[in-house]
């Protein structure tokens, strides 16, 4: 199929990192920052991500000579997802197994319809494999279905409406190693689980309530729970020794209350993208002016994006 290619939006996470990972519900949205994938590419070697699809679909379709034979004409273009080198922590590697999930099948399947349960699936395990069985998964739903999605593992993702607060994403000029913080809490959890169990409790309480408050479409309760639950990931970093809720994310934090919000990282933490989240756009906007003078790089992103996409059209469900 000339021509063809494939786009998969990245994700932040409003409410339900680490809680996530033991079966609590979180809540992502997909973002305007884009995986595109096309064939073609002159990439000079092919990326973890891309490889495992590509064994992923020739599993599932081993007469189709694409998934092994014909990996080096495929490139993904991800620049929206860094700042020069720095990644911002918008979840490119899902968004880039989706998209290149989404393209395999097209040409496989020789039509732009692929239906989004079967890409989820692949990609699930594409990436799955590619992060070496870590994560939730969480953020490879949100590139499939686009839109905010309450996700939890082993439940199909729901679609949620728009979020009914106003939000603003704020990248600390620090990457973070996300996959350090998982293994420090995972040694945690081994080393102390009755501590390891109360704290991901708190977490998983207060992930429920942000998720009843977003339903409600309470926005002022929204805040309240964002500082809590933020909060409560400053005490599992302290306790398990992995750096969640650091210096960068505290200034955040600080800052969003001043405006009349509330502020926490959007992911693992220790760096990337942090979240603030407020009743009132004209206090998010004030958030915006006080990051900046902060030092802060305040991200241009719109929420609730549309899903992965095929040739231009809609190729998984999208609320």
């Amino acid at each position: 199929m000339t021509g063809l290619r494939a786009s998969a939006p990245g994700k932040l996470f409003l409410c339900g990192e680490y809680a996530v990972l033991e079966g609590a519900p979180a809540v992502l949205t997909a973002i305007d920052r884009r995986a595109v994938a096309r064939f073609g590419g002159r990439a000079l070697r092919v990326s973890p991500v891309v490889a495992a699809v590509f064994e992923e679909v020739h599993a599932r379709f081993p007469a189709c000579a694409i998934a092994r034979s014909d990996k080096a004409p495929i490139a993904v273009e991800t620049r929206g997802f860094a700042r020069g080198r720095a990644k911002l922590g918008l979840g490119s590697s899902a968004a880039v197994a989706v998209a290149a999930t989404a393209l395999l099948l097209a040409r496989a399947e020789a039509t732009a319809g692929v239906p989004g349960e079967r890409i989820l699936e692949i990609a699930l395990a594409a990436h799955r494999t590619a992060q070496g069985g870590r994560g939730s998964g969480a953020d490879v739903a949100a590139a499939v279905l686009g839109g905010t999605i309450r996700y939890e593992r082993g439940a199909t993702a729901v679609g949620l409406g728009p979020p009914p607060a106003a939000i603003a994403f704020v990248w600390t000029r620090r990457p973070a190693s996300t996959t350090d913080l998982l293994a420090r809490v995972q040694a945690f959890a081994v080393a102390s689980p009755a501590e390891h169990g109360a704290l991901i409790g708190d977490l998983a309480a207060l992930a429920a309530a942000f998720l009843a408050a977003y339903a409600a479409r309470d926005a002022n309760e929204i805040v309240r729970l964002t500082s809590a639950y933020g909060a409560a990931m400053a005490r599992l970093g302290e306790a398990s020794g992995a750096p969640i809720v650091d210096a960068a994310h505290a200034r955040v934090a600080r800052l969003a209350a001043s405006c009349g919000g509330a502020g926490k990282p959007s992911g693992a933490g220790g760096g990337d993208t942090a979240v603030a989240i407020f009743a009132r756009s004209e206090d998010r906007d004030r958030f915006a002016i006080a990051a900046a003078e902060d030092g802060f790089a305040v991200l241009d992103l719109r929420c609730h994006e549309r899903g992965v996409e095929v040739s231009g059209g809609m190729v998984g469900p999208h609320s």
